[in-house]
């Protein structure tokens, strides 16, 4: 009678024990699993406080150097203007006195070959002029300090006027400046004058790279979308591909031999045209083919057009 008690009795203290155990290893469990989390939160903690310390550091690290560009360009800048006005004011005696001397104004330029040196002069001068009114334009384009004034005006008016800055060099290049007869008469809203420095810089380069007897072709035509398009279309030697993708970059030049083959210029012409351009939130377009020539479009957005007037005959 006895053994069974006994078993009972043991059976009752081996439960307890388990239970017991099952407790201290819970307890022990849960105090392994917190300090784990509270390692797991200091090394958390840890490393936001590095991430944000590195953030702090990238943001301070990233106003000094926007600061040092800007006070960069502010010196660049100055520098330009400085030089501009140290140029321009004997360049302005060169180009005049150069301009009475070929005109012989008092008197025959003699032997014939004085009158030879007095036309390069003038003409080599009047290179340097554009030159330095292209750095300045784009000095004023990367400060943000171009001056705008809209106003509404009709885009046959500036492509006449554009056509009429060109003609001269154009006849001396025997590449005659034409306009399509179907260009659309469209008023819009910009600034005039900026307008028309674009068209002379697609004109001039269009005249600059296409050989005597070929022809400049310029056309205003309205687009599906409501926006306008001013071409300039030439028969000149064209570019390849992959020079399409830097013309428009300050200083590139498509033509390896454009510095040079008397060409003059900085390529500052199609970056400059590109500027004007953003200031309207239009864009150029450039297609060319090596051997047929090249044709670049600028395009005016559709908010910029004030009205269509009427279709040129």
């Amino acid at each position: 009678v006895a053994v069974p008690f006994l078993e009972m009795d043991l059976q009752s203290l081996t439960i307890s024990s388990v239970f017991l155990l099952l407790i201290a290893a819970a307890a022990t469990i849960g105090s392994f699993e917190r300090e784990r989390l509270e390692r797991l939160r200091a090394i958390s903690e840890a490393e936001l406080a590095l991430a944000n310390a590195e953030l702090v550091e990238s943001r301070k690290q990233a106003l000094e150097a926007r600061d040092k560009e800007v006070e960069a360009n502010q010196a660049k800048n100055r520098f330009i203007a400085g030089v501009s006005h140290e140029l321009r004011t004997p360049l302005n005696a060169i180009i005049g006195f150069s301009d009475v001397m070929r005109n012989e104004m008092f008197g025959v330029v003699q032997p014939v070959q004085y009158q030879e040196y007095v036309d390069l002069i003038f003409s080599r001068g009047q290179i340097l002029e554009a030159n330095i009114s292209d750095l300045m334009d784009m000095a004023r384009i990367d400060s943000g300090k171009m001056g705008w004034v809209d106003s509404n005006f009709s885009l046959l008016d500036v492509v006449d006027q554009a056509m009429a800055t060109c003609q001269a060099s154009a006849n001396d290049a025997g590449v005659p400046l034409v306009i399509d007869e179907k260009s659309a008469d469209v008023l819009v809203h910009a600034d005039a004058t900026r307008i028309t420095q674009a068209i002379i810089n697609l004109t001039t380069n269009a005249v600059k790279f296409t050989p005597s007897g070929g022809q400049v072709a310029l056309s205003v035509a309205s687009r599906g979308d409501g926006a306008v398009a001013v071409s300039v279309r030439d028969t000149g030697r064209g570019m390849m591909a992959e020079d399409l993708k830097k013309v428009c970059e300050p200083f590139a030049q498509a033509h390896r031999d454009s510095a040079g083959g008397n060409k003059g210029g900085l390529g500052l012409g199609l970056a400059i045209v590109s500027g004007i351009l953003d200031q309207i939130g239009g864009h150029l377009e450039i297609d060319s083919e090596i051997g047929v020539g090249t044709c670049a479009t600028l395009v005016i957005p559709a908010e910029r057009v004030a009205t269509k007037q009427r279709q040129a005959a």
